[in-house]
């Protein structure tokens, strides 16, 4: 089985990184089939996945979550690691104007 996490953790900002971890191994732990999928991208990475122009994730600053064999993820898994993350002084992607429940950033 694939898992992209630990490359995806490369090139971020160590308290993002650390703030990552910690809501991985917490999904993990509760039994979610936690990875992550996008961490720091280049300007060409970005384009072509057609991430916003002044995304975090540019600068080590965002994470976008998946969950093995689900496609999306369902909501409710992911609204939990979302309070999670905004008590760790992150900003949820799921409170967006337009939501992106997926993404993480700080």
């Amino acid at each position: 089985m694939y898992d992209p996490t630990i490359a995806e953790l490369e090139g971020l900002q160590p308290d993002v990184k650390e703030a990552a971890v910690y809501l991985v191994n917490a999904y993990r732990a509760a039994g979610y089939p936690c990875i992550i999928t996008s961490g720091r991208r280049s300007t060409a990475h970005n384009t072509l996945v057609g991430g916003a122009p002044l995304s975090r994730h540019l600068t080590g600053r965002a994470i976008d979550l998946g969950f093995l064999g689900y496609a999306p993820a369902p909501l409710t898994w992911l609204e939990p690691g979302g309070l999670l993350w905004e008590s760790m002084g992150g900003r949820w992607g799921g409170r967006f104007s337009i939501p992106d429940p997926i993404h993480f950033d700080g």
